[in-house]
């Protein structure tokens, strides 16, 4: 199947949900991880933003990875991946990958190889993981190898922030069409005013 080049950005078309998913993996990391990770495997909606990230002790994990979700999508939401956007590496054009594209009819698109402009929605979503990961991780005096769990927590945290893709939505919100619960981070509380206490602490 011959691969398709990178779009111009004049493409200013909108896509549906699931409909282009851009690829991009990192590393290896400086340690690996408890579980014995050495990179991370990111993929991103075009149309939401929604963000899904699989921790791999070796890059050829990541045609397994990429092929299960695209299945899984498909099965569950009824939606149909058209095109697959990444920089060309060899774990995401292996020839079992080709021919799953061909027989699910999805388009690769292509972009230059170390021109990261070029992948510029998955580049950022994989800097931006990164960084708040390691923020995380220096902030909670955490050791390198909780890398993994650090990248997973932003991931999940950066889904359920707002979104440019669409205004007052969240990636979750587009992605699950369900609105977003915050409910693991803290408890509820309820003031009791029947006795009232003193609230001057001086």
């Amino acid at each position: 199947m011959v691969q398709k080049p990178f779009p111009s950005n004049r493409d200013k078309r909108r896509y549906d949900i699931f409909e282009l998913l851009h690829i991009d993996i990192c590393g290896p990391m400086e340690q690996d991880s408890l579980g014995g990770s050495r990179y991370l495997l990111l993929i991103v909606d075009e149309a939401s933003g929604c963000m899904k990230g699989f921790c791999l002790r070796v890059k050829s994990e990541s045609e397994d990875c990429i092929r299960k979700y695209i299945m899984k999508v498909q099965m569950q939401f009824g939606k149909k991946v058209k095109f697959v956007r990444h920089d060309g590496a060899r774990e995401f054009a292996t020839n079992s990958l080709q021919v799953f594209y061909e027989d699910e009819g999805i388009e690769q698109q292509t972009t230059v190889q170390y021109a990261h402009q070029t992948n510029g929605t998955a580049e950022r979503a994989i800097r931006t993981i990164v960084t708040i990961g390691r923020s995380m991780l220096h902030h909670a005096k955490l050791d390198k190898c909780f890398w993994a769990e650090a990248a997973m927590t932003a991931i999940y945290v950066k889904n359920r922030l707002p979104s440019p893709k669409i205004v007052h939505k969240t990636p979750f919100e587009i992605y699950w069409r369900l609105p977003v619960t915050i409910l693991c981070i803290g408890y509820r509380l309820a003031e009791n005013l029947s006795n009232p206490i003193k609230r001057n602490y001086g």
